[in-house]
């Protein structure tokens, strides 16, 4: 296999990330997502296959329960769950960069490492993330369509299509790449006519074969969960219904344009844009045209893109960065191959060398407390995990009553479900009028400009906890103890 080195160097990178970060707790929505999921199929032995609270296909929860079952519960089985996934995004993205790249093993090496860099990726990747098993799939079944093996495509859609809603989207979005793969031609004329009319609809049908399973057993599954739970993907009491309030008006809209713009720009991914914008415009001035492996990759990027973002641009609540992992890749790529194709090598290496150094440096952004952020799509919230164990231990020592402890999500399950002991005590939601103490780190997002005034001013700080740009702070209520 050409360019073993790649492959190994990546492979081995991710085998160390896990290792380091196998004793971290569940974190961010994988508490749900992973850690609840995965305990109700456990504890019930897979004999209830609707999650109480979740419409979303099972196939990752399943997945994990599994393995507990084989080599026991733990954390550090958990994160070494995600291993072969993460070693087959390797593999899956060595794949693309030889389709697309006429590389040296040192240019492949350099491919890789800025596409193993982005934020999002390796911030999933740090997590036990059921994105990382859609990553995988995504990325599978765009190598098949564009390798034509049918078998494999079929396994790996099934796959992508039983992973959460958004793999439902992805599905949607690999078919009609597949399709446009099928039909368009940018060497000969768009026209249409009856002849290549009947052309398309004999591309669709031979298109649509392999994409039957996956859509057959996705429809039954939505509807075996409507007829037995009587609600599709949220219920009116679903702890997170509000996610899914729609925009109220222009200015809702314009904020979700504006937070979905962030998205694109956050963590060094501006690099990606000032080097586009620079090719491009030199493109343009000397009248080069571009290519059809070019024009392809930005087909990978656009077609996602329109699937995913009605919906975060419609409610409220969706707007995170792991939503769009397999654009952030396909538009890593995309940026790549325009660069590794300019003739002028000063250039070349000089954006090469903005963009790997932005998206690296990503890792380090931490904006100031009143400013949310993906911490799931980030490295930077790594320190958080000893942060809170050190709190936690603190206040146990101290015989502080759990829920006498006022805090906000992702601290809000019990350790039974972010650590995986026996200990099923929680902390309080935040209330300043009633909690006795505040447990509150800026990795939390939920604080509004005003609570943060309220603690920093009117609260005493019992403990902190730091390190790097990450702290964790026991705040106690002066007002509540003292009465």
């Amino acid at each position: 296999m050409r360019h073993k080195p790649s492959l190994l160097i990546f492979s081995l990178f991710f085998f160390v990330l896990t290792f380091a970060v196998s004793q971290n707790s569940f974190f961010w929505d994988t508490i749900h997502q992973a850690s609840k999921h995965a305990q109700w199929y456990y504890e019930n032995n897979f004999s209830h296959i609707i999650f109480p609270d979740s419409g979303n296909p099972p196939l990752f929860g399943i997945y994990l329960a599994v393995i507990w079952k084989i080599f026991g519960k733990s954390l550090i089985v958990s994160h070494f769950a995600m291993l072969p996934l993460l070693i087959g995004i390797v593999f899956q993205l060595h794949r693309l960069i030889l389709r697309f790249f006429q590389a040296s093993t040192l240019w492949h090496v350099g491919i890789m490492l800025v596409l193993i860099s982005e934020a999002t990726l390796l911030g999933q990747s740090a997590l036990v993330s059921p994105d990382i098993a859609l990553v995988f799939f995504y990325l599978l079944c765009m190598n098949e369509i564009m390798g034509r093996r049918q078998l494999l495509l079929i396994v790996a859609l099934i796959g992508l299509a039983s992973m959460r809603l958004r793999g439902s989207m992805a599905f949607v979005a690999i078919f009609i790449i597949d399709l446009l793969l099928n039909t368009l031609d940018f060497d000969k004329s768009p026209a249409i006519t009856a002849n290549n009319l009947k052309d398309l609809t004999r591309s669709f049908l031979r298109v649509s074969k392999p994409y039957v399973p996956a859509a057959l057993l996705l429809c039954s599954w939505y509807a075996y969960h409507y007829v037995q739970a009587g609600w599709f993907v949220y219920h009116p009491l679903s702890p997170w219904k509000e996610s899914f309030t729609p925009n109220a008006g222009v200015g809702d809209y314009l904020h979700s344009i504006k937070m979905l713009i962030w998205l694109f720009l956050d963590y060094g991914k501006a690099a990606l844009w000032i080097s586009l914008g620079a090719i491009l415009w030199l493109r343009a001035r000397r009248r080069i045209t571009v290519d059809t492996n070019a024009i392809w990759l930005f087909i990978f990027v656009l077609v996602p893109f329109l699937i995913i973002s009605p919906t975060k641009l419609i409610y409220v609540g969706l707007m995170g960065s792991r939503y769009y992992l397999p654009v952030f890749i396909f538009l890593s790529l995309f940026t790549l191959y325009l660069v590794f194709n300019l003739k002028n090598n000063i250039l070349k290496y000089s954006l090469y060398s903005l963009i790997l150094t932005s998206l690296i440096t990503g890792h380090l952004w931490v904006y100031p407390e009143r400013l949310s952020q993906n911490w799931d799509g980030t490295l930077a919230h790594l320190p958080y995990y000893e942060l809170r164990k050190s709190m936690i231990n603190y206040i146990d020592k101290e015989g502080i009553p759990h829920e006498s402890i006022g805090t906000t999500f992702p601290n809000l399950a019990s350790m039974k479900y972010t650590d995986l002991t026996d200990d099923e005590r929680t902390f309080s939601d935040k209330d300043l009028s009633s909690n006795k103490y505040v447990f509150y780190s800026n990795v939390f997002n939920e604080w509004t400009v005003d609570e943060l005034a309220e603690l920093h001013q009117n609260w005493e700080v019992e403990r902190e906890f730091s390190n790097w740009n990450i702290y964790v702070k026991l705040y106690k209520n002066p007002k509540v103890i003292n009465h």
